[in-house]
């Protein structure tokens, strides 16, 4: 898990140099600082940033789908999600939960989040799925 404690360790550190992305690795370095662990959001708002988007507008994930961050619009419903579209859960403890979508897999679907399995946690598309009932849709790049 990325925290605020290991931030600077080597595996963490390549890994935010790998990302090519000055602005992305410097956003989520500091966002994993202010928030203690990895949240879902920095993960949504370091991928605009490194599609070439601002990475503002960004609030809680249950904010999403009613005041969607610039660039993005939001459509409701899990039928309107495709592949990296940014998928929004308002029922998940007191902030809600996004991710990256992968696909729709019967009841949960595929994804790629932050923090959804445990404080800091990140999980790529093999290991991450989300129930499909408490995604109420998904935001797609303007």
């Amino acid at each position: 898990p990325l925290s605020k404690n290991n931030l600077t360790a080597p595996g963490w550190t390549a890994f935010l140099a790998a990302l090519g992305n000055p602005g992305a690795g410097g956003h989520i370095a500091q966002k994993t600082e202010q928030y203690t662990y990895f949240q879902c959001v920095t993960l949504i708002t370091a991928v605009d940033i490194m599609t070439g988007g601002a990475g503002t507008g960004f609030g809680d994930a249950k904010t999403l789908g009613s005041s969607p961050p610039s660039g993005y619009t939001f459509v409701s419903g899990l039928g309107s999600c495709e592949r990296g579209d940014f998928f929004v859960d308002t029922t998940t403890g007191d902030y809600g939960h996004t991710g990256i979508f992968v696909e729709s897999a019967g009841a949960v679907i595929k994804c790629i989040d932050a923090n959804g399995a445990g404080p800091g946690v990140v999980r790529g598309s093999e290991s991450c799925t989300w129930p499909a009932d408490r995604v109420i849709g998904c935001l797609k790049k303007k």
